[in-house]
């Protein structure tokens, strides 16, 4: 099927240029504890650390993507020789995502299909997985956090901020975007849709 191949392709190339999530930082992926740490707490179970926060970001997030919201987001972060790539999911008579071949790019939202649902899982593990509107995993990678308004997912950096159960994320691209960089650039922004808010989902088999 090619949107999961296509997909699938650049999670391959995210996981080969980043850190495998079974080594990630201990901040995403507790790892097992050394034998010192380990006689420490048998020593002084009363002084036992507490374990640590889990991040907001931590849980699934839905949207309904449209058309015209990837559209209006790459015009808006001058990028509109993306819109071709990423439009091909939202729109009537596309093969496999791929616009069909009568799509117009002076209309590039003419023949939009009605809002599809998608979603990204954050796993507290590391895990990073997005399904399509039938449940069906697309993509997986690693992700961790920078800061309490920026996070990884491979070697992909995105700015974000959460209000009540609403998620908002967008790239932050290097000045000189080039070699892997550009050739992820149609997937940053057909990851995050700029511009529109995902929600908190609270129950079903992909929250964690």
């Amino acid at each position: 099927m090619r949107r999961l191949s296509r997909w699938t392709l650049f999670a391959a190339l995210v996981a080969a240029c980043s850190v495998a999530p079974g080594t990630s930082s201990p901040a995403i992926s507790p790892g097992t504890p050394s034998q010192a740490s380990s006689e420490a707490a048998v020593a002084s179970p009363s002084k036992a650390p507490s374990a640590s926060p889990r991040p907001a970001l931590v849980g699934e997030w839905s949207l309904d993507r449209t058309c015209e919201a990837i559209v209006a987001a790459l015009t808006k972060a001058g990028r509109p020789e993306l819109i071709r790539v990423d439009v091909g999911e939202t729109v009537k008579g596309n093969i496999n995502g791929e616009v069909p071949s009568d799509w117009d790019p002076e209309h590039p939202c003419a023949m939009a299909l009605p809002p599809t649902p998608h979603s990204h899982t954050f796993w507290p593990n590391g895990m990073f997985n997005s399904y399509d509107e039938h449940g069906n995993q697309v993509d997986d990678g690693p992700w961790a956090i920078v800061d309490d308004h920026t996070f990884d997912i491979g070697k992909s950096t995105f700015s974000y901020s959460i209000v009540g159960n609403g998620l908002m994320f967008e790239p932050i691209l290097p000045a000189d975007c080039t070699g892997e960089c550009h050739q992820a650039l149609w997937w940053v922004y057909a990851v995050s849709y700029p511009g529109s808010t995902w929600q908190r989902v609270t129950s079903g088999p992909h929250v964690p």
